[in-house]
């Protein structure tokens, strides 16, 4: 079992991002009427929520790369090894790059261009 496993880490198997397909993060500041009340002019707003909204924004900008470098054509496949080095000199991969198509294909129905 533990060979396996370094079978699979050395081929990179465990090297998939891990994030929910679920969209962007909507990065918000929840308004409460007691935050405004000071005098510093919303810096103690601003020392309170900056942690959070920084932690969202990193996450949305590595899922934002992930997905446009995929769409690229820059894929996971490209980096991963064979798991036996029987056949090391056969390790043919081939991309077919469907998410471009699939954009290209949804940016023409929406703008009503042909792509």
């Amino acid at each position: 079992m533990a060979e396996t496993k370094e079978i699979l880490a050395k081929a990179g198997a465990f090297n998939i991002p891990k994030f929910e397909y679920k969209g962007i993060k909507r990065i918000e500041i929840p308004k409460v009427d007691s935050d405004f009340v000071t005098d510093d002019y919303g810096f103690s707003v601003i020392k309170k929520y900056l942690p959070k909204i920084l932690t969202i924004h990193k996450q949305n900008a590595e899922k934002i790369k992930f997905f446009y470098n995929y769409f690229l054509g820059m894929q996971d496949i490209m980096g991963k090894q064979r798991l036996y080095n029987k056949d090391a000199d056969n390790n043919n991969r081939t991309v077919e790059n469907h998410a471009y198509r699939q954009v290209n294909f949804k940016v023409g129905f929406l703008t009503g261009e042909k792509r």
